[in-house]
């Protein structure tokens, strides 16, 4: 015998269960689930990964996100272990069958041990929270305790009739980028050794930079991310000006930016037009030169002329 819940049950919260003998087919897809689940998904054996997964299938997350296809679904999860390498589906503490269909929730487990992707990768609300064993209600009160210390900052995603797909996740930032290197436990040196860290801090001290400056700016600038779904375009930072008019800038670890550091820019500038003002690509290099028309690389030191 195996003890299944209830779904009308479950809804009205009795905590009611039943007697139910499970079929053979039930049996068979139980042993898929905890196969796939167990075995396949928390070892990243993703060679396996078309064993429960069809070629069009749809995954949907709590936050609304969704991918098609295996193949975006694999790089996804790839993100989620790069954080939790110990990240695993600890059980399956609810099953429920109904004629073919087999149903279970999972447990999942892990510890943030590892720095996060780069920034060019967006993680949801969802996976953060149940890696760290959270409920969201939790979460939603350690990130406004955060915020209102003014350790972190959610900077919110800029949208426009324009343009279609693009993603509305805020963008996170430890304030200080000081801060974050210490809380990933690097020094200057470690930092300087790894080129994507070094991106990432950039990007942070930029924005940091920006966040001081723009309430004191004549035309009070608004500050957002660009983000298309799927990542196929973003933009790090974007001030929107009176108007509608926007700068977008792209901030880069590299002494001298070429015209590929710039084609998210170009693709703004493109799509918006006379509302794109003007695209710039700051660097750690000492001297400014124009990229294309209304896109310009500038030194970081720039924001202090």
């Amino acid at each position: 015998m195996d003890l299944l819940p209830d779904a009308a049950a479950s809804q009205e919260r009795l905590g009611l269960l039943i007697l139910r003998r499970p079929t053979e087919l039930d049996k068979r897809n139980r042993l898929a689930f905890d196969e796939m689940d167990f075995n396949v998904l928390s070892r990243r054996d993703w060679t396996r990964f078309h064993e429960s997964r069809a070629q069009h299938v749809r995954v949907h997350l709590p936050d609304g996100y969704f991918t098609d296809g295996p193949e975006v679904h694999i790089k996804d999860m790839d993100v989620v272990f790069v954080h939790a390498p110990d990240r695993r589906i600890a059980m399956h503490p609810m099953r429920r069958a109904q004629d073919e269909w087999t149903a279970l929730t999972g447990v999942m487990r892990g510890t943030f041990s590892e720095q996060f992707p780069t920034a060019k990768v967006t993680v949801t609300e969802a996976t953060i929270f149940e890696a760290a064993g959270v409920n969201r209600k939790t979460a939603d009160a350690y990130e406004r305790l955060l915020t209102a210390m003014f350790l972190t900052e959610a900077l919110p995603s800029w949208t426009s009739k324009r343009l279609q797909r693009l993603s509305a996740r805020p963008k996170r930032y430890v304030v200080d980028p000081a801060l974050a290197a210490a809380l990933v436990r690097v020094d200057e040196l470690g930092v300087l050794r790894d080129g994507d860290l070094l991106g990432r801090l950039l990007d942070t001290f930029v924005a940091s930079q920006l966040r001081a400056e723009l309430p004191v700016a004549r035309s009070r600038p608004r500050l957002y991310h660009v983000r298309e779904e799927h990542g196929r375009h973003e933009i790090d930072l974007l001030a929107e000006l009176g108007g509608g008019h926007v700068i977008a800038l792209e901030v880069k670890a590299t002494a001298s930016p070429g015209r590929d550091d710039a084609r998210h820019l170009l693709w703004l500038r493109d799509r918006l037009q006379d509302r794109f003002a003007a695209g710039i690509v700051l660097h750690t290099g000492p001297r400014p030169f124009d990229l294309d028309d209304r896109i310009r690389a500038l030194p970081i030191c720039a924001l202090w002329g």
